[in-house]
């Protein structure tokens, strides 16, 4: 059943049409997308049930309390009834960097088995330690490596308690025991090939895809027996804790489909599409309000992903590519008028503030944004002009996108400040965008072939994103050669029509 409104197309409040029936249909295609990646308060359900017995999971990556952040070498003991397939949970856990996750199968009865269900992958009566961000099969950019499959040489039975006790020991040694008795002892060191293996960071639990499993009575100590957590999950209030609760507030994620992560940096595009598509201007709101909670107290940088359903917490460290904190101010900025008539524009622009005129919306965000925009000046080289993220996503940290972001973002601050009749702001964001703006002209533009480079080490390529922002930051000095003959494309607008 669907958690999401699912209303028809010509309801959804704006309208595209072309000669193209293809660009129709991407049109369709896009905004049924971005409409399904924006949900309201309390639409998306809890993923994990919460019973008399425990929490009950269904197969996902193991979601960890926020509580157990700075836990380091620890042990955990928790109760797991296995109601198909197996059980799972994970410790260490540092974000991207990976987390240990344990995957225990059961002996797989077959009158409760699913008829596709993978004995290579996870055979019956093993444990399965692994490394890594995701569960047992690597994605794209997120590597998970197998550490070991350790053949038990007993039944696990499913629907009756075990205990589980799992100790990342201060030796180097992690240690599970099953029901009292030792399954597994590694030393860690013995997997330097891959990489060094934090003993740092949360827990979690869940079980692999296909399975389910009830977890109750989880427990955890440090390596002098002092205890740090204890909980029977069997309240609601874990749900908030571990990250599965119903969404509080209405946000827009990265796909509909994707996980339940309100990324900051793909917000940018989703802002624009939902608003012009649906005119939903709540949806930005909420989003860029939702965004806000979880700023950073230090610096004020906004978390690149912050979960749809935890409530923002002090100690909140997804953090980084910096050019994400760029694409989520160009959301709130914007650089056109809330009116387009032509599609190009529509391509352009971006932020909430020029397009909805919400003056009300922008004073009461201002001081956040502001603290956001001190981050970013720190990362102008003022000798260059260039930006100097230490990550990106869309190119070199000082390469020609991250710069271009920069000074779009400066510059369209800059409307804004003058909005709130703040000119001080105003006159050092302009000055800084203009500043940037003559860094990427004197370093990152190729004369001989009419391109902005990549970055300084690469002019001689260039990329989709870094000719984009090259475009849309404005006050270039230099054209851009265009790889396609404009004469020869089709007529893209028709008809494009915004009621709102």
């Amino acid at each position: 059943m669907s958690t999401i409104d699912q209303p028809k197309l010509s309801n959804l409040g704006g309208s595209f049409e072309c000669s193209n029936n293809l660009y129709n249909g991407v049109w369709e295609l896009g905004t049924r997308a971005v409409t399904a990646a924006c949900v309201d308060a309390g639409s998306q359900p809890a993923t994990w049930d919460i019973t008399s017995e425990g929490a009950y999971i269904r197969g996902q990556r193991p979601a960890t309390s926020y509580k157990g952040s700075s836990f380091s070498s620890y042990t955990l003991t928790f109760e797991t009834k296995i109601a198909r397939g197996g059980t799972g949970w994970a410790m260490a856990d540092s974000g991207y960097a990976g987390s240990f996750q344990f995957l225990l199968v059961s002996d797989l009865p077959v009158a409760n088995q699913f008829i596709n269900v993978n004995k290579t992958l996870t055979p019956p009566n093993t444990l399965i330690i692994s490394h890594g961000w995701g569960n047992l099969v690597n994605q794209t950019t997120l590597s998970i490596y197998i550490l070991d499959t350790i053949s038990l040489g007993l039944d696990v039975h499913e629907d009756v308690w075990h205990t589980i006790t799992t100790q990342l020991a201060p030796s180097g040694h992690l240690i599970v025991e099953l029901n009292s008795t030792q399954i597994a002892n590694l030393t860690l060191a013995d997997y330097a090939s891959i990489g060094h293996f934090s003993t740092t960071g949360s827990f979690g639990f869940g079980p692999n895809q296909d399975q389910a499993a009830y977890y109750r009575n989880a427990m955890v100590t440090d390596s002098k027996g002092t205890l740090l957590y204890n909980s029977t999950l069997t309240s609601e209030d874990v749900l908030a804790e571990y990250g599965v609760a119903s969404n509080p507030s209405t946000v827009c994620m990265d796909g509909a489909k994707r996980d339940r992560l309100v990324w900051l940096g793909d917000f940018f595009h989703t802002a624009r599409i939902a608003t012009t598509a649906v005119g939903r201007w709540d949806y930005v709101q909420d989003t860029i309000k939702y965004l806000l909670g979880w700023q950073s107290i230090v610096n004020g940088q906004l978390p690149i992903d912050p979960p749809l359903s935890q409530t923002p917490q002090t100690n909140y460290t997804s953090l980084g590519l910096e050019d994400y904190q760029t694409l989520g101010m160009l959301a709130y900025t914007g650089q056109t008028q809330r009116w387009m008539v032509e599609i190009y524009m529509l391509i352009l622009q971006s932020g909430h503030f020029q397009r909805s005129g919400d003056l009300a919306f922008v004073e009461d965000t201002w001081p956040a944004m502001k603290k956001l925009a001190t981050f970013l000046l720190s990362n102008v080289n003022t000798t260059t002009g260039l930006a100097t993220f230490a990550s990106a996503f869309l190119g070199p940290g000082s390469g020609t996108s991250s710069s271009g972001l920069l000074a779009q973002s400066f510059r369209e601050l800059a409307v804004v400040a003058d909005a709130v009749n703040d000119t001080a702001a105003a006159a050092e964001y302009r000055q800084t965008a203009m500043a940037v703006s003559a860094g990427i002209n004197k370093l990152l533009f190729n004369p001989a072939l009419g391109i902005y480079g990549i970055d300084q080490t690469t002019l001689t390529d260039f990329s989709v994103a870094g000719l984009a922002f090259a475009i849309t930051s404005g006050e270039y000095q230099h054209a851009i050669v265009p790889p396609f003959h404009s004469e020869t494309q089709p007529n893209l607008l028709r008809h494009l029509t915004n009621p709102n």
